[in-house]
């Protein structure tokens, strides 16, 4: 149910900072005010989630992995190399903590290519398809398995397989209904923010996923006027159209910004060199949310970076993702709290 949502947020001017405007009531429909976590690679206990839950988060997200190591054509999971949170013991453990503490999970399965040049947004298996499709049915099967098992709520059915998508749709289409004799609860697909309008089998999920890193403001310390303002004009009339051709509402299986300077200019980039800024962070979260008063038709998602293993991960000199102990990290415990 959408609620009214009343911020009261203090913008800091500092140096190259300026101050945002006042925050405005919202009216937003977030089922999931979530965080995605990074995994974990030794054993956690349930009090890990507590920090997530002191931002007024809802949800969690768990990101099980496959890996493809050179010369060969099939996945594996739950081998040797494979963070404790990656494999199936680390994330029944985490889906039953999250569970514990009240929070809805999402499982996002991945494939991570080991010889450090191929990506799944461009993966191509070539003249024979055969022996990775299976392999990547009896890797999803697996996990609709543990999800239907354990109550998650939302299972995410690949992430960023742009051409594998475009060229293989009906693969796709019967590994969902595969999914679907198995796994009870919704079902969703992590597009890329630049290749979302392209998935072919949206009308057969829940959720239009999309990993929203889109370009979004060009500048050191992004105005959230300005950030709202690109969203509502360079993003959302595309989303907009999709979602109403399809039918079904939008979430973002991943989105969030580093505390860098001009994070909001090509927010995927994990790596880029840039002075330290909580504020541009802050002000790109608060621009995005703004953008997205009164769509109802958008429902949330998962921030990205969220580290489970340390209490006091982030802070005021940390240039990441994640918005812990941070200006991002008071933001988000108003907006959560409020909705």
């Amino acid at each position: 149910m959408k609620r009214i949502l009343s911020l009261s947020l203090v913008s800091i001017c500092l140096l190259s900072c300026q101050k945002d405007k006042t925050p405005r009531k919202l009216d937003l429909n977030l089922t999931y005010k979530g965080a995605s976590v990074l995994s974990p690679v030794n054993s956690i206990i349930s009090t890990a989630f507590d920090p997530i839950l002191d931002v007024s988060a809802n949800s969690v997200c768990f990101t099980p992995i496959g890996v493809v190591y050179p010369g060969m054509d099939s996945i594996l999971f739950d081998v040797s190399g494979i963070y404790w949170g990656g494999k199936t013991g680390g994330i029944e453990d985490e889906i039953g903590f999250a569970h514990l503490k009240n929070l809805s999970v999402m499982i996002r399965p991945q494939i991570d290519f080991q010889d450090n040049i191929t990506l799944s947004t461009t993966f191509d298996a070539g003249s024979d398809w055969t022996t990775f499709e299976s392999s990547y049915t009896a890797f999803l099967i697996h996990w609709a398995n543990v999800a239907d098992s354990l109550n998650v709520e939302v299972l995410c059915i690949g992430d960023d397989f742009e051409y594998f998508t475009i060229t293989r749709p009906d693969y796709w289409a019967g590994l969902i209904d595969s999914i679907r004799e198995i796994y009870s609860g919704k079902l969703t697909y992590a597009a890329d923010w630049d290749s979302y309008g392209t998935v072919p089998f949206w009308s057969d999920l829940d959720y239009i996923g999309i990993n929203a890193y889109f370009p979004i403001n060009p500048e050191p310390t992004p105005l959230s006027d300005d950030v709202e303002q690109n969203w509502l004009t360079d993003v959302i009339p595309d989303m907009e159209v999709l979602q109403t051709s399809v039918g079904i509402p939008v979430i973002f299986t991943e989105y969030g910004y580093r505390s860098v300077d001009y994070c909001g200019n090509e927010p995927w980039v994990t790596d880029s060199l840039g002075a330290v800024n909580t504020f541009a962070q802050e002000n790109c979260l608060l621009g995005l949310y703004n953008a997205f008063d009164g769509k109802d038709w958008f429902e949330g998602g998962f921030v990205k970076g969220w580290d489970i293993e340390n209490p006091n991960a982030g802070g005021a000199s940390d240039d990441g993702f994640t918005p812990q102990n941070k200006d991002a990290g008071h933001f988000l415990k108003v907006l959560f709290g409020s909705n």
